[in-house]
């Protein structure tokens, strides 16, 4: 083989490389966001980000009940890290909770409590997942790399 022919042989696997990574992405996005809170297009806008961004070792669990705390928890995100099975939770919010002061007041006591259960939870506002997804993304991947240990 020349150096052309290995050049064009590498385009075309790189071509297929990307296809292959596309249709993964692509189906399992269709496969996880029925599950994700039809009221809330940025959970949805999020979960294309952790698919394309996070290792796929991660589970992604969209809206997932949390038993065994003594109180009832729905999160918009459950991660199940590859190695240690811990758990991080992702929350989504929205303009509408973030103004609202008895859901914030709420939120930061379900937190602590998640928190003192061992779980440890990373929440998002809207801006921050549609206008820094690259910045969500490293600060999730940040958590994995310190949690899943």
């Amino acid at each position: 083989m020349n150096e052309n022919e290995i050049q064009a042989y590498l385009e075309k696997r790189l071509k297929e490389t990307a296809d292959w990574i596309n249709n993964a992405v692509r189906s399992r996005f269709l496969a996880m966001s029925q599950a994700c809170d039809s009221s809330s297009p940025v959970e949805k806008f999020l979960l294309v980000e952790m698919l394309i961004g996070l290792p796929e070792e991660v589970a992604i669990v969209p809206q997932k009940d949390i038993s065994g705390l003594g109180f009832p928890c729905r999160v918009d995100f459950l991660l199940v890290l590859p190695y240690t099975k811990k758990s991080v939770i992702v929350e989504c919010d929205g303009e509408r909770h973030q103004k609202d002061p008895k859901a914030v007041k709420d939120d930061k006591k379900r937190d602590r409590k998640l928190l003192l259960s061992g779980i440890p939870v990373l929440r998002f506002t809207t801006d921050e997942i549609i206008y820094h997804a690259e910045d969500v993304v490293h600060e999730l991947r940040r958590a994995i790399d310190l949690f899943d240990r």
